[in-house]
């Protein structure tokens, strides 16, 4: 199944009366939240590979300042030591 049929126009207004029915939300703010919730999925199918790139670049950025400071650490201990 393709994340598409899951979020079709024709299944918006069935998600958004089951949020109405099951947690008490005005039919308006029901329709919003879904109408919001499926661009927010559309971005990130769309957008994955971007996001998932600058998400890994950043941890790689963060783990090399750890291993920069602990060889950084080790070496003062065995100057010290």
């Amino acid at each position: 199944m393709s994340p598409e049929c899951c979020w079709s126009d024709d299944l918006q207004p069935t998600l958004a009366k089951t949020l109405t029915t099951e947690m008490g939300k005005p039919t308006a703010q029901a329709k919003n939240e879904v109408r919001a919730t499926v661009d927010r999925v559309k971005f990130y199918l769309e957008n994955y590979e971007k996001v998932s790139s600058t998400f890994t670049q950043l941890l790689i950025h963060v783990l090399l300042i750890i291993w920069q400071h602990a060889c950084t650490r080790d070496l003062q201990n065995a100057l010290e030591g």
